[in-house]
């Protein structure tokens, strides 16, 4: 009988995971008036530390939505209760 292998811990999947870099692509205004920086793509390190995770810790994990699937990162948001941004404020 075979064994199964042990699933790695987010840490060891981490320190397994080399370095890269991010290039940036556009900022814009996400859902809910949150700035963002885009970036051009995820590079190949992050896909696979992805697909780990995916592929080990399924049953912990919730399926991930598609708008934190791109590849960005939040610079600010409105406090809860704000109006969206005007036209004005995003010029």
């Amino acid at each position: 009988m075979a064994s199964r292998q042990r699933a790695s811990t987010l840490p060891e999947m981490v320190a397994d995971t080399p370095c890269f870099d991010l290039q940036p692509r556009a900022f814009l205004v996400a859902w809910s008036g949150v700035l963002t920086c885009a970036f051009a793509g995820w590079p190949a390190p992050v896909a696979t530390l992805k697909s780990r995770i995916d592929a080990e810790h399924a049953d912990a994990m919730d399926i991930e939505a598609p708008g934190s699937k791109f590849p960005k990162v939040t610079l600010a948001a409105l406090r809860e209760g704000r109006a969206p941004l005007s036209e004005m404020e995003l010029r």
